[in-house]
């Protein structure tokens, strides 16, 4: 069955074509359709809505051999992918419709790294912080130690049922932070600094298990670090609650000299620059 459609009036030529899809729900009948070459997205997701019938209209997204149509297939394909002379099969697929604004996590200075568990957001923060927020963009609590603005922040372990997750965060002030969360008292602690890097430490990530994570810095090194806590001494007096601190300097001088010291397992040094990443 072939079907003329007279989407535009412009005569920029016709090209035939029939939709399939891999989702149920946009199921339609095997038909030709004859459609001109400007025709766009927007006119074929209408179509497509006309053939379905359906009370709810659906948003598309159609693909010729993989390639997604942006504007017309006269601007997003080549000719020879547009030939008069066959049937060109275009794939419909349901899209998701553009994201909005569900809530604002105010901070006062640049975000530098953002990292989500199943329940709660880290955020790393130029003002020297980080930062752990519900899912509802309330405020738990505020962890500060490092001297530098804070430019990478990672969970260790946040999927460990039972257990009070770890967080890691590096800073400009070479050094990575390992804390402990405690979201019954919304209180974050600092249980070691890890020492190591000679210039600004750029990146963190945790290994799947939390056991380990690496790090990247402006001293072109790579290095590896076991987040094991039960061969030292535990710290426990560097608890930060969530309110903020007016004595912020002082504070963070108390709590950095509370927190054990920690060195790398594993250096990697075959980089030539910087290093501005890491992932596990």
């Amino acid at each position: 069955e072939h079907t003329h459609v007279g989407i535009m009036e412009e005569d920029s030529g016709h090209i035939q074509i029939s939709f399939f899809s891999k989702q149920e729900r946009l199921s339609v009948p095997k038909t030709t359709f004859s459609v001109p070459l400007a025709t766009t997205r927007d006119e074929l997701s209408l179509l497509i809505n006309q053939l379905l019938s359906g009370e709810e209209k659906v948003h598309c997204d159609f693909l010729l051999q993989g390639s997604l149509l942006r504007s017309s297939f006269e601007k997003d394909f080549p000719s020879d992918q547009l030939s008069e002379e066959r049937v060109i099969p275009v794939e419909c697929v349901e899209s998701s419709p553009a994201p909005s604004l569900s809530h604002e996590l105010p901070h006062p200075d640049w975000v530098s790294s953002v990292h989500c568990s199943h329940h709660y957001i880290l955020t790393g923060c130029y003002d020297n912080t980080v930062r752990i927020w519900s899912r509802d963009g309330e405020l738990v609590a505020t962890g500060r130690g490092h001297n530098g603005p804070v430019k990478g922040v990672a969970w260790l372990n946040c999927h460990n049922e039972g257990e009070d997750p770890l967080i890691v965060s590096c800073s400009q002030d070479q050094h990575i932070h390992i804390w402990r969360f405690s979201p019954e008292l919304s209180k974050v602690e600092l249980l070691r600094e890890c020492k190591g890097h000679a210039l600004s430490v750029t990146d963190v990530s945790g290994s799947p298990d939390g056991s380990r994570f690496c790090s990247s810095s402006w001293d072109k090194m790579v290095k590896f670090w076991s987040s094991d806590l039960s061969e030292e001494e535990e710290g426990g007096e560097g608890a930060v609650d969530s309110e903020e601190s007016t004595k912020k300097a002082k504070l963070e001088d108390s709590i950095k000299h509370k927190a054990k010291t920690k060195t790398p397992v594993l250096t990697l040094s075959g980089h030539t620059q910087a290093v501005l990443g890491v992932a596990w």
